[in-house]
């Protein structure tokens, strides 16, 4: 059933002449239900019914040139914008007060209706009122399905990315995930999936685009992923890689515009050994004994060709290694269109080789720290760290 709009307007003048005028006319306007008309002939009366009845009102017509103590009317139209903007505004006067006139423009006025005024003008406002409010209304409502779609998306999207958290005896994993400030889901991938007793497989990647539908091909990402894992036994980096490129590649033959960079990484305790395969995606920093390497194989980004071979590498792990690694989002400058190049980044997290709590928090604080609090994050951004702590070190 379709909700009624709001019957009410208010109007504000210290001439009661007009007030009576502007009631009678408006109490007799061939709508297809009467409208009820509200006078005040003080600004503070006005602000103060609509503190109790602003639910009720659609429209506010107020006078430009109120006298003291009053509000001046474009003073009170910026106040009702400010307070309740629902209501449409409309500013009535006798003046050529550009100043005052053009103050009120920012309230967002929809008209200026001068004195005198003829019956068919003020009908047309009427009508036209009645309309744009019943269509900022539903614009309002659709704004809140969709934020409410965007939620649920992105409840789910955490729900299936993220693995039960491991209990591992050789690493020490925190993550660190902010949304897009505009969107509660997003392109981030990341999982672990623990294989054998010594053996984790991490998965970290960034579809591109925001918002559902690279959230989407991250929850397809999660099926093909753990149907190769556990299924398939795949568990050889550029194998995975392959596959999931050449599945992502079919099952999303008809969308353009779209790919994915992707890194998977097996780490093998008992053999004190990571090996990485890399589709585009930002190298594995590496903290160690007081400096920073960066660890990285090459290799283009999933979704361009089916049949791309990748490349992987292998790095003996040595106990209290900090690995590190984040999405695109952390690094990038819109405003720019710079990014912070990996020396820069060496240089910011280096100090943290000796933390052993909150790294994931400290690498975003710091790799943020020259962004303006004032700007919107636009990319969602992931942050992963791993510290290597063998439960033995046969070998060393």
């Amino acid at each position: 059933m379709e909700e009624t709009l709001p019957k009410t307007i208010l109007i504000v003048d210290d001439e009661p002449q007009v007030l009576r005028s502007l009631k009678w006319e408006l109490e007799i306007v061939p709508l297809d239900e009467p409208l009820h008309v509200v006078t005040y002939d003080t600004t503070k009366a006005a602000l103060e019914f609509l503190e109790e009845s602003s639910q009720e009102v659609f429209l506010l017509i107020a006078d430009l040139r109120m006298p003291a103590p009053n509000l001046s009317g474009s003073d009170l139209l910026l106040k009702v914008h400010e307070r309740y903007p629902a209501i449409i505004l409309i500013m009535l006067t006798a003046y050529s007060d550009i100043p005052e006139i053009q103050k009120a423009i920012t309230a967002d006025i929809q008209a200026l209706l001068f004195k005198p005024w003829t019956a068919g003008m003020l009908l047309a406002e009427i009508i036209k009122a009645r309309r744009v409010f019943r269509m900022r209304r539903e614009n309002r409502e659709l704004q809140e399905r969709l934020r409410r779609q965007l939620e649920y998306a992105g409840e789910f999207q955490r729900n299936i990315m993220l693995s039960p958290k491991l209990s591992d005896p050789n690493l020490m994993i925190e993550l660190r995930y902010e949304p897009n400030g505009a969107y509660t889901c997003g392109g981030d991938y990341y999982d672990a999936v623990k294989i054998g007793s010594d053996q984790l497989l991490f998965f970290f990647g960034d579809v591109s685009g925001h918002g559902i539908r690279p959230a989407f091909i991250t929850a397809m990402i999660k099926v093909i992923v753990t149907e190769l894992v556990f299924e398939k036994r795949i568990t050889v980096p550029k194998e995975l890689l392959e596959e999931l490129n050449r599945r992502l590649c079919m099952a999303l033959e008809r969308v353009h515009d779209f790919f994915v960079t992707f890194k998977i990484f097996l780490i093998e305790s008992d053999k004190h050994l990571l090996t990485l395969a890399n589709a585009g995606h930002l190298p594995l920093f590496l903290l160690r004994g007081g400096q920073c390497t960066t660890f990285q194989s090459e290799g283009a980004a999933l979704g361009f060709k089916r049949d791309m071979e990748f490349d992987q590498v292998s790095m003996e792990l040595l106990p209290e290694d900090l690995l590190i690694l984040f999405t695109d989002g952390l690094i990038e400058r819109p405003q720019t269109e710079k990014r912070i190049g990996n020396e820069a980044i060496c240089k910011l997290i280096l100090p943290l080789g000796r933390e052993q709590r909150g790294i994931a928090d400290a690498v975003f604080d710091r790799l943020s720290a020259d962004r303006s609090k004032e700007v919107r994050i636009e990319d969602d951004i992931t942050v992963a760290a791993l510290r290597y702590r063998p439960a033995a070190t046969v070998g060393y």
